[in-house]
């Protein structure tokens, strides 16, 4: 996966050239070479283009984290660490076990007026720890959607009502 170009790596996923992809948004050809070749960034609109034509778990995740400065969860791919779908699967439940533990250790009662520094600090180990356990998370989404040929987007669109009967959204 081209993890420092979400175009080029769209096109090497989709096995589709230049050409293709500017006609399927409707750029030039020679736009989408400057954005893969780092010359143009990759502008809002495209981005937004891209997104809503491709149901790409990866493409969403690469442009997601790059237009909101870098808050949303990152694609994967550093040495440490094995792509396979076990290997991603397994790092999950390490995160998630972290943070069980840190929660566990943490006392979120006290009121702001009465929280110290220490209680900050812990808080600040908690807030890493489910950054960890999120872009884990996202990541194995991505693996499965992809490995398993699910439109991630269907999904997660399909739990709205789920979660509206839960009430955890209105």
């Amino acid at each position: 996966m081209n993890m420092k170009n979400p175009i080029k790596g769209l096109r090497d996923r989709m096995g589709i050239n230049q050409e293709e992809l500017a006609t399927e948004i409707g750029v030039d050809r020679s736009y989408i070479s400057q954005m893969e070749t780092g010359k143009t960034p990759i502008t809002k609109n495209v981005a937004e283009d891209l997104l809503y034509t491709f149901d790409d778990p990866a493409l969403s995740m690469q442009l997601l984290h790059q237009f909101s400065d870098g808050v949303t969860p990152v694609v994967l791919g550093g040495k440490g660490l094995r792509s396979d779908l076990l290997a991603l699967e397994q790092l999950v439940v390490r995160e998630a076990l972290e943070l069980i533990q840190n929660l566990s250790d943490t006392c979120f009662l006290k009121p702001p007026e009465y929280i110290t520094n220490d209680d900050r600090d812990k808080a600040k180990i908690t807030l890493e720890e489910l950054s960890d356990v999120e872009v884990a998370v996202a990541n194995l989404k991505m693996k499965i959607a992809t490995d398993y040929n699910l439109s991630l987007k269907k999904v997660t669109k399909g739990r709205g009502l789920t979660w509206k009967v839960r009430g955890w959204i209105s």
